[in-house]
């Protein structure tokens, strides 16, 4: 097939795939040579390299806190992210809701004040936080200080953590609570015990 070549004695050149032409985590060669230049000069080696199509999103989990627990301290979120590709996780947004002011948490103002629905991070990224991730596998990432809000007792919240790989495919941001990337806490502070002695 030919490309479409955009230069004079040097540029660059592309070459349009057809919609469907890749298949998910399949790997390619492609092979290109020059024809014929403007003197009439043809290429005798081909050049090549190999790829590997990656369309799938990673995976993320919430470790801390559970689903349905009641956590008397939270200094920070945790949890892991998994590329199911070859690209490899490169970050991971976090989101907090309040459930009884129906807010989102902004980590500009660090407040509750952002109305539903949840938008992406890429639509509005004072949603979301980064929380820090290390290199090993699956990925962890803790979200602490600035991060994080300050709970209050006695309140509901929810968690929702999405992965993004390098290849810029990221998780779809769920509906409603799943226990696995979006997930329902009641912060509970301990109630404060005196004794005699």
């Amino acid at each position: 097939s030919t490309a479409t070549f955009v230069g004079a004695s040097s540029g660059a050149w592309s070459y349009a795939l057809m919609g469907g032409a890749l298949a998910d985590l399949r790997t390619y060669e492609v092979a290109a040579k020059v024809v014929r230049d403007v003197a009439g000069n043809v290429q005798s080696n081909i050049t090549t390299n190999t790829f590997t199509a990656d369309f799938s999103a990673p995976v993320s989990t919430i470790n801390v806190p559970t689903n349905g627990s009641s956590p008397e301290s939270l200094a920070s979120v945790t949890g892991t992210a998994q590329d199911v590709g070859t690209a490899g996780v490169n970050r991971v947004y976090v989101a907090y809701y309040r459930n009884s002011t129906t807010k989102w948490f902004n980590s500009t103002t660090k407040l509750f004040d952002l109305d539903d629905p949840l938008p992406t991070p890429t639509e509005n990224p004072n949603y979301w936080v980064q929380p820090a991730t290390n290199n090993a596998t699956p990925v962890q990432w803790t979200a602490t200080g600035a991060s994080t809000p300050s709970f209050i007792s006695g309140q509901l919240y929810q968690v929702v953590a999405l992965a993004e790989d390098k290849g810029v495919n990221r998780e779809p941001i769920p509906g409603a609570v799943n226990g696995r990337n979006r997930i329902q806490f009641t912060f509970t502070e301990p109630t404060p015990r005196s004794e005699i002695l």
